[in-house]
């Protein structure tokens, strides 16, 4: 179980309902499952997917937001895979991670907000 970054992803849940955002709360619950079951194929293949799908979906119209959604999905596998850290020192990994990855995708979302407030699959707004 990976404590530190389950720790990373509660400001989603905190921030899902202010921005009435399901995605939002989606990529809380993946990555609670998938940081408490880290060696979990099909939880790692379902929260990898779901992120990338969501952040890409988000970003693919505003390109302000796009780079920083872009910066989030490039770093994801710069760190986890080009320069993963040793079993026994994976606490810089994990902050990295949280810093660079969960907190810059929590922050596109912010971005978007700002933008496209009613940004269709991503926010729910009042029907008129």
């Amino acid at each position: 179980m990976n404590k530190l970054a389950i720790c990373g992803l509660i400001p989603f849940l905190l921030a899902a309902p202010i921005y009435k955002s399901p995605p939002m709360f989606i990529i809380f619950i993946f990555g609670c499952l998938f940081h408490s079951y880290p060696k979990s194929r099909p939880l790692y293949l379902l929260d990898t997917g779901t992120n990338a799908s969501l952040l890409l979906y988000a970003t693919c119209q505003d390109m302000p937001v796009a780079r920083i959604g872009l910066f989030a999905l490039t770093f994801y596998p710069i760190n986890s895979i080009v320069f993963p850290a040793p079993p026994d020192k994976k606490l810089w990994e994990n902050i990295r991670h949280i810093v660079f990855v969960q907190w810059v995708g929590l922050y596109t979302f912010y971005e978007l907000r700002k933008y496209q407030p009613c940004k269709e699959y991503i926010f729910i707004c009042p029907v008129d």
